[in-house]
């Protein structure tokens, strides 16, 4: 594949992984498997906040990272950031600490993955006209490292806590 799926045995296996439990979750995958993304996305999160190809066109053109097609605010936070440095927020709710965390986890080979939650992140959604909204979500994130080349990262996000 070309890193971002599109050929049939992709679609199909993408479909294959979609079932009636994801149906109205929102839930995004990235799968990494020597340096070459695949995408998948449940179809609430299709629906509601942004389509896999979107996302896949998004990567290919390596312009800007897929994250900020739905969280909000990411140019804005990583601009002032240098200016914020000490007015930090929670370290549970910076994405940066959530991947390092999830990092830090895989300290040996076969380690249960332990999802961590982002609590208050804007979510960019969209309506059925594609007027865009920010909803305030949690976010339970989790990264699952099967091998040196491998890992599948997977988010969900959740009304607040």
């Amino acid at each position: 594949s070309d890193g971002g799926g599109g050929d049939d045995d992709d679609d199909y296996y993408y479909y294959s992984l979609v079932s009636d439990a994801m149906e109205h979750r929102w839930i995004f995958i990235r799968e990494v498997i020597k340096g070459v993304s695949r995408f998948y996305a449940s179809p609430a999160f299709e629906r509601n906040v942004v389509s896999r190809k979107i996302i896949e066109e998004t990567y290919k053109r390596n312009q800007k990272d897929v994250a900020d097609l739905y969280l909000a605010n990411r140019q804005q936070e990583s601009s002032s950031s240098s200016s914020t440095k000490n007015k930090r927020s929670s370290p549970a709710n910076d994405s940066t600490f959530g991947f390092a965390h999830q990092v830090s986890l895989h300290n040996k080979p076969g380690v249960i993955t332990k999802p961590t939650r982002l609590l208050n992140v804007d979510v960019i959604t969209k309506t059925e006209n594609n007027t865009k909204i920010i909803r305030r979500m949690d976010q339970l994130w989790c990264l699952h490292i099967l091998a040196l080349d491998h890992s599948v990262g997977l988010t969900e996000f959740i009304a607040c806590s």
